[in-house]
């Protein structure tokens, strides 16, 4: 447990957030390494992942965070699209700079069960059709 404002916080791996699904006023700390430090979504800031898995997370905070960094985040379950949680970070702490984390290897299988969100993966595979509007020909 972490101590926040006199409240002991319980501490969470990923996994136990995407099980638990907590309701967003509990609290909680989850530690993590950055794994992307840019989001297509315009409310998400970063990702992490931890030996669980990965999740995204929204900050109003302007502090930087580069891939392989290790943060501690103070937050709650802020939005939850497609059954997948986003973390809204109350509080963010930097524990340790790191060399950027390395995509993990998967196939289809592990993406459709969910194993990778949030997570930067090599998938191999073979094209068995294209439909023309998704060509880009630029």
């Amino acid at each position: 447990m972490a101590t926040c404002h006199g409240a002991d916080l319980p501490h969470l791996r990923i996994a136990d957030i995407y099980e638990q699904m907590p309701h967003p006023t509990n609290i909680f700390v989850v530690e993590g390494m950055v794994t992307s430090s840019e989001s297509p979504h315009p409310s998400l800031r970063f990702s992490i992942r931890d030996d669980s898995g990965g999740i995204a997370v929204r900050t109003f905070s302007k502090a930087s965070h580069s891939n392989g960094d290790r943060v501690r985040i103070i937050g709650h379950v802020d939005h939850v699209e497609a059954g997948i949680p986003w973390i809204e970070a109350d509080r963010i702490e930097s524990v340790a700079r790191g060399q950027p984390v390395k995509p993990t290897h998967t196939d289809v299988a592990g993406i459709l069960r969910g194993d990778c969100n949030f997570m930067t993966v090599i998938l191999e595979g073979v094209i068995i059709d294209v439909f023309p509007d998704d060509i880009d020909t630029g």
